[in-house]
């Protein structure tokens, strides 16, 4: 205790004499400015990382995320187990309301291409509406965009295998049915995709899977009152494409438009 007072007593004296010497004071205050200038730099950094980061195109894609946690009951999944029934069953299929047209895309962090991209779809997604640049063409239809990524990391991700390789492997009819409507689309005979692209699609692996791989995914023309699908190999996915070209973020978002309408570069030029 006798320690503790003692020192105590030092501060004490150094404060009174602080207090009562005139000169010292200013010089303190134009220290702590100086502090505070000094400092700005760092915070202005600080703030501007975090703006970075909340606008990032990873940020962005995650919002829209299907995981592919929890293998055969993940989100990702359950997005597209409607195609794997075709093969098992002629009953009808519901489709969830939020799931009747969408754009399906394949990412990866950090991935420079689909960053590019973003820009197409935050413009697409700003602008939509009935009264907006892109009015859709059906009454009441909803942009809607989903993401997988592609090196996700998930509990059941191993050493020898990653999550998107187990993905792959239950829904491989999923993306040689993909291919087949990319080789049949006239986004394919307006030479805007490649045969090998095509190609390795139907055969999917994670070293030849391509970022980014877009998919248009519309039930909507066969949907019945109830929200149900009869079985039908030409519902479903519409558009496949690689990319987005344009050189500003409302010349992709026009090509996602086409894209969404089956116009543009997605009809017959004939």
């Amino acid at each position: 205790m006798k320690i503790l007072k003692a020192i105590g007593g030092v501060f004490v004296k150094i404060w009174r004499w602080i207090k009562n010497t005139a000169w010292v004071q200013p010089l303190l205050i134009v220290g702590v400015i100086f502090g505070v200038i000094f400092s700005i730099p760092a915070i202005s950094s600080g703030i501007q990382g975090l703006i970075n980061g909340a606008n990032s195109a990873d940020t962005f894609y995650h919002n829209f995320q299907k995981s592919m946690e929890g293998d055969k009951t993940s989100a990702a999944d359950v997005l597209i187990k409607n195609y794997n029934k075709y093969d098992d069953s002629e009953e009808n299929i519901i489709i969830p309301e939020n799931e009747q047209k969408y754009f399906l895309m394949f990412t990866s962090s950090n991935n420079a291409e689909t960053k590019e991209i973003k820009a197409g779809f935050e413009t697409l997604r700003a602008n939509w509406g009935p009264d907006s640049v892109y009015a859709p063409r059906q009454s009441g239809e909803k942009f809607q965009l989903y993401t997988i990524f592609t090196d996700e990391i998930t509990t059941s991700t191993t050493p020898n295998e990653n999550a998107f390789s187990k993905f792959l492997g239950r829904n491989y009819s999923f993306f040689e049915t993909a291919s087949g409507v990319g080789f049949d689309s006239d986004y394919y005979l307006n030479k805007k995709i490649t045969d090998d692209d095509l190609n390795n699609l139907a055969t999917p692996s994670p070293d030849n899977f391509k970022i980014p791989t877009i998919f248009l995914v519309d039930w909507s023309a066969k949907i019945n009152p109830d929200h149900s699908v009869t079985p039908d190999k030409s519902a479903g996915i519409t558009q496949v494409l690689f990319d987005v070209p344009g050189d500003t973020p409302n010349a992709k978002a026009s090509l996602l438009f086409d894209c969404w309408n089956c116009e543009g570069d997605f009809t017959s030029k004939k």
